[in-house]
């Protein structure tokens, strides 16, 4: 038996602290024991059950390889990579204890750097916050716990109940909005204590029998936290494999453009590339920066949008960027905020993924260590193509190709 089911029933031969101490050492011990064996378990499942041709070399975020699946067995569409759709599993609250947790998928949609730093840094963040708020719930659960058992063989007053019943519906409040089926179960318990809490104050001669039981029901609530750890932790090392695999198709792709792009800058016509290169450049970062400066306003973003698109589109010469920035001006009367934000991000991800300038700056955003040399490499070759000394460009973007090797 797990040794945190002892705790509900183990009298006051210790003080609160004590035992609060001993169960905050039981969770942390479990929680380095599911990290542990979460990996081993996950790579185990997932290689058990695919064909020789199912696996590949994929990329860690320190660029070393490691073995891992094609994208497909991920449930993730790489082949467009202005659009890849990466899908996720969402568990629904509707189903009793005991049942198979429903689920249903998501698709979300990302350009290729977006849908790396989805893995290496968006689900990571999540999952620490998560961490946080179940921590802060845990230690205040384990305090409740220990008071209460505590009290068990004294003379509790009913002000000692109130204030724990307090402390409950606060963190069941806290708890109410929990997207994970685990932690949903914690608060239909943490709901259950706090009814036999309040049958507490009110029946003095049952008084002890209700706290030991609201007590045991508490560690209910601890067992389905740990279920949670438990859970979360062989979810981040999947995510991991996932992310190891999106991470060598990115590289892939940057190889490619940037070595389509040397052939091109060293061919017939060099000179009508490069101004292509930096004509979609300078449509696509200002439209990005305009993005952010929309989203950041809190007044009448649609004028904001307006005025700052018909300042871009000033000096522009007509082509396909003028012809676009018109339409986006239109859309600014006729969409709503997310909707313009999303049509301005839809926009620009054909130049982040092809053009090397905005791919160094998505590089750059990773915040990979490996990636520090083919970042300066392809800088310095859009500074040359800038300058119009485009064989020396050619070389630098031959020179990336050949460190992401």
């Amino acid at each position: 038996m797990d040794r945190q089911l002892s705790f509900s029933c183990a009298g006051n031969a210790q003080g609160p602290a004590r035992l609060e101490q001993e169960m905050r050492s039981a969770r942390e011990d479990r929680r380095r024991q599911f990290r542990k064996t979460a990996f081993p378990i996950t790579r185990s499942r997932l290689f058990g059950k695919c064909g020789p041709g199912e696996i590949i070399t994929g990329r860690n975020r320190e660029g070393k390889p490691v073995r891992t699946l094609v994208l497909d067995k991920f449930k993730i569409d790489g082949r467009d990579p202005k659009d890849v759709r990466i899908s996720f599993n969402r568990e629904s609250r509707d189903f009793q204890e005991g049942e198979k947790v429903p689920r249903k998928q998501q698709v979300g949609s990302y350009d290729i750097f977006g849908a790396v730093r989805v893995f290496s840094t968006h689900i990571p963040a999540t999952y620490k916050k998560e961490l946080e708020v179940i921590d802060r719930n845990i230690r205040t659960l384990e305090s409740i716990n220990s008071r209460l058992t505590f009290l068990i063989s004294k003379e509790a007053d009913p002000e000692s109940v109130r204030a724990a019943r307090d402390e409950l519906e606060w963190m069941s409040y806290t708890m109410g909005a929990a997207a994970s089926a685990y932690r949903d179960l914690a608060n239909r318990k943490l709901v259950q204590a706090n009814a036999l809490l309040e049958r507490a104050e009110t029946e003095a001669s049952n008084r002890p029998r209700l706290i030991s039981n609201a007590c045991a029901t508490l560690t209910a609530v601890r067992n389905r936290e740990s279920w949670r750890d438990r859970q979360r932790e062989r979810i981040i090392s999947y995510e991991y494999f996932r992310e190891c695999s999106m991470r060598i198709r990115r590289d892939r792709h940057v190889q490619k453009v940037l070595a389509n792009h040397a052939d091109w800058l060293t061919g017939p016509e060099a000179g009508e590339e490069a101004r292509r290169v930096l004509s979609g450049n300078s449509f696509a970062r200002p439209l990005a920066v305009i993005r952010d400066l929309v989203d950041l306003e809190r007044g009448d973003w649609r004028a904001y949008a307006k005025e700052c698109i018909k300042s871009l589109g000033e000096g522009m010469g007509e082509g396909a960027e003028k012809r676009s920035l018109r339409g986006i001006y239109r859309q600014a009367s006729r969409l709503n905020k997310k909707d313009f934000l999303c049509m301005l991000k839809r926009a620009t991800r054909p130049y982040i993924v092809n053009d090397p300038g905005l791919i160094a700056d998505e590089l750059e955003e990773s915040s990979e260590p490996y990636l520090q040399p083919i970042i300066e490499a392809i800088r310095e070759g859009f500074v040359c193509m800038q300058a119009g000394n485009l064989r020396l460009a050619a070389n630098n973007f031959r020179q990336a190709v050949s460190l992401l090797r």
